[in-house]
């Protein structure tokens, strides 16, 4: 059906399918006015979302999977139940979760079957995860699949590349850079905005992935190897953000996103989130990153609306501002940047001082400098004042 003529009659199946959600009590709990919407429409998919205990979590599950088929039928619509089409994430939590996953699929093999009076048994399986537009969302909340396949496809883009252009040292740093930017981390970061805060093991993929991608504009050695440079070095040749920087840039670009469109429903499912999921939230994500931001910034600047995203009248406050937020986070992006050239600047003085001081003959033992070994039979150079002696006058003079 083509789309003038199906998404109307989507929207109006999904309005219906919430009525009968809030009427059959399928939906998570309220906050504030009104209740969460538990059908959405996800690009050109659909997304049902219903909670319960974990005794009535089948049968509620077949309850809404006959009230979605009932509703599509009524605007002529019939949903595909064949495998990669309609299917179900099951996700329990809590005490006993692990014996009640395990005897959902024991009993009922993971299959979810539902009944209707023109079709008969319905029958939808339950996956370990579900992949929309290149992501992965999984029943356990893992983002490892998801960083995996960002960099594999970013990967991808830059296949051909590598040697010709991103590592050709005879081109312009600056079109490679640009080139990496739009064709690489574009990819990379395609959800990254939308992710929870990264767990420890997936703080280290993340980091890897992002050292991989900016290793791309570094030549090979003459004998085919590749020099070893730190993070901090290959962020400040590609002029890019840190691996923790970047990810709390694309957080910031999702809130001004949201401050575009705000409305009730938007805060209510962000509220939910950070109230069911706590530090494991997007808001919590979103937290570290506004503080990361005001790091960067000068308080002047700043609003003071950002500092309690808990409150819904700051959220209403920041709506209309979403373009100076823009700018705003613009120059914090600008500031890190800065903020890692001069510490590269420093580390790099600082390992040329300590090379021309280990020339001079000295060297660094525990928390104390000392003069390496005279031979025997060489001369020395003795200071006058205290007597010590040198290998050579270049180090008396360093003394």
């Amino acid at each position: 059906m083509p789309p003038p003529t199906f998404d109307p009659a989507r929207a109006r199946a999904l309005n219906c399918i919430t009525d009968r959600f809030v009427q059959e009590g399928l939906v998570a709990p309220s906050l504030g006015d009104g209740h969460l919407v538990p059908a959405l429409a996800w690009v050109d998919d659909s997304v049902f979302h219903v909670e319960a205990s974990a005794g009535q979590l089948c049968s509620k599950l077949a309850v809404a999977v006959a009230v979605v088929h009932e509703e599509f039928l009524k605007v002529g619509l019939r949903a595909n139940y064949a495998a990669g089409k309609t299917e179900a994430i099951l996700t329990f939590r809590g005490k006993g979760s692990s014996q009640a996953a395990q005897r959902f699929h024991r009993e009922q093999c993971g299959v979810i079957v539902a009944m209707n009076e023109y079709d008969g048994p319905i029958k939808v399986r339950s996956v370990g995860h579900y992949k929309h537009l290149g992501g992965f969302i999984t029943g356990n909340l893992s983002l490892h699949p998801e960083i995996r396949t960002r960099s594999g496809q970013a990967m991808a883009q830059l296949q051909g590349l590598k040697k010709q252009v991103l590592g050709n040292g005879a081109l312009p740093l600056q079109p490679r850079r640009q080139i990496l930017q739009s064709l690489g981390a574009s990819v990379l970061t395609l959800h990254a905005g939308a992710w929870r805060p990264l767990r420890q093991c997936e703080t280290k993929a993340w980091d890897a992935n992002v050292h991989r991608l900016y290793h791309q504009l570094i030549p090979r050695n003459p004998d085919g190897t590749f020099p070893h440079w730190t993070m901090l070095k290959l962020a400040c040749h590609a002029k890019a953000p840190m691996p923790h920087a970047l990810l709390h840039l694309r957080r910031l670009r999702v809130l001004v996103q949201l401050c575009r469109c705000l409305d009730t429903t938007i805060f209510q499912n962000i509220m939910l989130d950070w109230t069911v999921a706590g530090t494991g939230s997007w808001l919590a994500g979103l937290l570290e990153s506004v503080k990361w931001a005001k790091s960067n910034m000068d308080d002047r600047e700043w609003p003071a609306a950002l500092d309690d995203l808990l409150s819904q009248d700051n959220w209403w406050e920041l709506a209309p501002q979403w373009c100076h937020l823009r700018k705003l986070f613009r120059k914090a992006e600008a500031q890190h940047l800065q903020r890692n050239s001069m510490c590269l600047e420093l580390i790099e003085a600082k390992a040329q001082h300590d090379d021309q001081l280990r020339q001079c003959g000295w060297h660094k033992t525990g928390d104390e400098e000392k003069i390496c070994a005279v031979p025997d039979g060489e001369d020395l150079s003795v200071c006058s004042h205290c007597q010590r002696g040198f290998k050579n006058v270049a180090a008396l003079g360093v003394h």
